[in-house]
C-alpha cells in the first residue's frame, strides 16, 4: 500500500500498487470528496554506497547453507562474489558433489513403483 494525496482536498488515502509497473496509470476516489483522480506509477530506486574491504580480490568466504547440501557455494561476506566448491573444499567440509545427489535422484527413481 502506498499514500496517495488527493489533488482536490488534500485528503490522503491508500493505495493499492501491488502488481503496477512503472509507467502504468491507474484512478483513485477519494474517500472524503468522492471525486476521482488519475494516479501514475513511478519507481524510483535508491542504493546505500558502503566500503568493500576485499575491493574485489581479497575475498573473505563463507559456506552459503543449501539444501540439499550438494549445491553448497561459497560467497564473499564483502562484496557478495559466489563460486563454487573445489573438490578439496568439498573434502574438507565432507560436502558431496552435485553429480552423487543426481545418481542418487536417478537410482530412486528406477526404484519407484511409481
Amino acid at each position: 500500500m502506498i499514500e496517495t494525496t488527493c489533488p482536490y482536498c488534500n485528503n490522503v488515502d491508500e493505495f493499492d500498487a501491488d502488481g503496477f509497473s512503472d509507467d502504468d496509470r491507474s484512478l483513485q476516489e477519494c474517500s472524503k470528496c468522492g471525486k476521482v483522480y488519475n494516479i501514475y506509477i513511478k519507481i524510483t530506486v535508491d542504493c546505500d554506497c558502503t566500503p568493500c574491504p576485499c575491493q574485489g580480490i581479497n575475498h573473505e568466504w563463507e559456506l552459503i547453507p543449501t539444501i540439499p547440501k550438494n549445491f553448497t557455494k561459497k560467497r564473499c561476506k564483502h562484496c557478495g562474489e559466489e563460486k563454487e566448491l573445489t573438490d578439496e573444499e568439498r573434502k574438507q567440509y565432507k560436502i558431496p558433489s552435485k553429480e552423487s545427489y543426481f545418481k542418487e535422484l536417478e537410482k530412486l527413481s528406477k526404484e519407484s513403483p511409481f
